[in-house]
């Protein structure tokens, strides 16, 4: 069966040979050393397509990607134009959209709360004048080529264009600016999130524009809990964000018709997830394991007619710190649990960080791979 029949099949809860997995590449990702530490266990180059500044996630090279044999591949827009990025004094940087990061010990990029751009905003009617990033051709140049050709491999494409609407309203306004306004004047936070939408909806454009034909996984990211709560509460959600998210939910699948949405929320969001599905989301990522609530077998029993779900292996405990054969083990329950009647995509909950070790990795890749089909059983 061909990798993109195998997603596709799991998303519409369809009869495939076992539920497919993604690994490698985005929210999927391995960070550099992980990379570094895995290609050298498996004798394989450890070059890459490159590194993520805020993340250290790579872009793995051909033949790391082909030996791990994962079912989905990743595009998204070009780089930002030559001049939009501004190096600064410190290992700092300001990005496109005026945001500042400073590299931290770890090689993270963190953003700096003290120079966040919008920290000065009074008026919402400023935001007209922001320089917000330019959307131009340049950024989609190639990607209709890149997407055609791996399509006819036979690979399911996932992509996205932007952070989130959301949580990007924090990284603008600043996290104590932009919690005041949620408490005290939603006007001017609703205002920051609106004009955020505009843009993305203008990177969305361009991008479904080249690439819409042949991608099948339209990916939203917001991070919208932490480990034991939500950020904001339900009900400021509701008002303020949920209809935000959901227009821009609408937007991409009326350009983009056959494109399923996913939606990537780490922590404890299992209060909104009825609301997720109001809005259009198809496929929730990442089921983050240890965060309250998030009991796959209950989410499953709840939502699983409803959704898709894409994650729910464990970065924090298992993988990092269990044995080879119970990785293995934890890998084969979590899809039995969520593959039960289809509707599960295997992936970690994050990016494989430094500590997991090559064996446990391959442990996991193995048991996503190895589980035979089971007589009368749909995955």
């Amino acid at each position: 069966m061909r990798s993109i029949d195998r997603v596709l099949g799991a998303i519409e809860r369809k009869k495939i040979d076992h539920p497919p997995f993604d690994l490698g590449e985005g929210l999927t990702g391995l960070t550099l050393e992980a990379y570094k530490k895995f290609s050298q266990y498996l004798d394989i180059p450890a070059d890459h397509r490159g590194v993520s500044r805020i993340t250290t996630t790579v872009k793995p090279n051909k033949e790391f990607l082909k030996t791990i044999g994962g079912d989905v591949r990743e595009i998204s827009p070009n780089s930002p134009p030559e001049g939009a990025t501004e190096e600064l004094p410190g290992n700092k940087y300001r990005d496109e959209w005026g945001i500042v990061r400073k590299e931290s010990g770890a090689g993270y990029y963190d953003i700096l709360e003290d120079e966040a751009p919008l920290k000065d905003l009074e008026d919402p009617a400023e935001l007209n004048d922001y320089d917000w990033p330019e959307v131009s051709q340049s950024r989609f140049s190639g990607l209709e080529h890149e997407a055609k050709k791996l399509s006819e491999k036979g690979y399911a494409l996932k992509g996205g264009c932007c952070a989130g609407i959301f949580e990007m309203s924090f990284w603008l306004r600043g996290w104590v600016n932009q919690y005041k306004d949620l408490a005290g004047n939603k006007e001017r936070a609703s205002a920051v999130m609106r004009s955020l939408l505009e843009v993305q909806k203008e990177f969305w454009d361009g991008f479904l524009a080249e690439a819409g034909d042949y991608l099948n996984i339209a990916q939203l990211t917001e991070d919208l809990g932490m480990q034991d709560q939500l950020m904001v509460s339900p009900e400021t959600f509701r008002e303020i964000v949920k209809p935000k998210i959901a227009e821009l939910i609408s937007f991409i699948k009326n350009r983009a018709p056959s494109v399923y949405v996913m939606l990537h929320s780490d922590g404890a969001v299992r209060p909104l997830i009825e609301d997720f599905i109001d809005m259009g989301v198809d496929i929730l990522n990442p089921l983050q394991p240890n965060a309250k609530g998030m009991d796959a077998t209950e989410i499953k029993r709840e939502y699983g007619e409803e959704l898709c779900f894409h994650g729910a292996i464990d970065i924090q405990e298992v993988l990092p710190f269990k044995k080879p054969d119970a990785v293995k083990k934890y890998v084969k329950e979590q899809k039995q649990i969520l593959g039960k009647n289809g509707g599960y995509i295997i992936a970690p909950a994050h990016a494989i960080q430094p500590e997991v070790p090559p064996e446990n990795l391959l442990a996991f890749i193995e048991s996503a791979r190895a589980t035979p089909v089971e007589e009368g059983k749909k995955y």
